[in-house]
């Protein structure tokens, strides 16, 4: 299986507790990473990654994207992690790079989009036919579908989540509701394990919530579940449907049976937890 993941790295703690969970995979010969591209364009967001990756031994192309979202101001560990570990911040342009990665691959691509739609929308816009002919599935991180509340991946860009949500496709697009993500906590193999990039990134954001207890070094695992989606299919109720976006970013959902879109569902919460963790530090199989 080849992957692309799509974060945008340095908001918030599980998009590197995802990170981690893919290179684990990555080193168990369950996955490939040829690049991964960063759905920000915060200062810091490509050395932080490199910080991750070096961590577990494992090699990807960054891209990023040259527009500026309004979240990336929101930087609570990738400009600290870029000046704790010295990693290089450059990173090559999105389109270019996933265009190699995709005309380069001899299978099709799973993406795993974990921070605004952005890159997404900008890859279909661009190259329409590369997408449809080469895309294996896409897992999407957004949505709250039990609240009329705008998730905070879909609020950083509504006009892009909604364009994809729209877009007519045969390829597979799953998306991982936040309410699902927020049952499960994940990053206790790093209680003692702070000098480690993901270790620290979950140490960081629990201080920047005023979260400073000992054990409250996990967090909420909406990204890392979503990569969990990819690898542990049978771990998830998976409901086809129609899903719409509305011009406030509010999620919903509806059973179509002729819809190519799909809802995620944890069938055991505690079964999701142990299979990410055990996962994180590359100790068991």
């Amino acid at each position: 299986m080849r992957v692309i993941l799509d974060t945008d790295i340095g908001a918030d703690s599980d998009d590197a507790v995802a990170l981690g969970y893919l290179c684990s995979q990555v080193n168990k010969g369950r996955c490939e990473l040829p690049l991964i591209s960063l759905s920000t364009a915060r200062t810091g967001a490509a050395a932080c990654t490199r910080a991750i990756l070096s961590a577990y031994g494992v090699r990807a192309e960054i891209a990023r994207m040259e527009q500026r979202l309004p979240c990336d101001e929101a930087d609570h560990y990738a400009l600290a992690a870029r000046e704790k570990y010295g990693f290089s911040d450059e990173a090559a342009p999105f389109l270019e790079a996933i265009r190699k990665a995709y005309v380069s691959s001899k299978e099709k691509i799973t993406l795993i989009v974990i921070g605004p739609q952005t890159n997404l929308k900008n890859f279909i816009n661009s190259y329409p036919e590369l997408f449809l002919k080469r895309t294996n599935a896409v897992y999407i991180m957004g949505g709250n579908f039990q609240k009329e509340e705008t998730e905070w991946n879909i609020l950083c860009d509504v006009a892009a989540a909604k364009y994809v949500c729209e877009y007519e496709t045969e390829v597979p697009c799953l998306y991982l509701p936040f309410e699902e993500g927020a049952k499960i906590l994940t990053g206790k193999r790093f209680y003692n394990n702070r000098s480690h990039p993901v270790g620290f990134i979950l140490e960081r954001v629990a201080n920047a919530f005023g979260i400073t207890e000992e054990e409250k070094i996990v967090r909420e695992s909406w990204d890392p579940l979503t990569c969990l989606a990819v690898f542990k299919p049978e771990l998830f109720e998976v409901k086809r449907g129609d899903i719409t976006i509305d011009g406030q970013g509010v999620a919903r959902f509806s059973p179509d049976a002729q819809k190519n879109q799909f809802l995620l569902t944890v069938k055991n919460d505690a079964l999701c937890t142990l299979e990410i963790e055990k996962n994180l530090l590359n100790t068991e199989n």
